[in-house]
């Protein structure tokens, strides 16, 4: 079968080869932008301040930068007068899971 376009001639195979092409094309972006949405869920993770996780947990702000004081994972931002203390949510479950009483 011959499909005629604007003077040019293509073969059914031809045509079929460039549409399996698009369709690899296609496939390999969709691919890519999935790969970027993981990355961006992962990004997503919730980073708590003290004062949050104190109120979360039902303790005051200074037993909980006791608990995460040498904690692996923690980020500590330059303040005024002392380093803020974050504490990525991995980490705040990571911390719980090991001062939960085991049954």
């Amino acid at each position: 079968m011959h499909t005629e376009n604007a003077g040019n001639v293509a073969t059914k195979e031809e045509i079929e080869e460039a549409m399996r092409r698009v369709v690899e094309a296609l496939l390999e972006r969709i691919n890519q932008l999935e790969s970027r949405l993981v990355h961006y869920r992962e990004q997503e993770e919730k980073i708590f301040k003290v004062a949050t996780l104190a109120d979360l947990w039902h303790v005051g702000p200074s037993t909980v930068r006791q608990m995460f004081k040498n904690e692996p994972g923690v980020m500590y931002i330059p303040g005024r007068k002392h380093p803020q203390m974050r504490i990525p949510e991995e980490v705040a479950k990571r911390v719980r899971e090991r001062l939960t009483p085991k049954k």
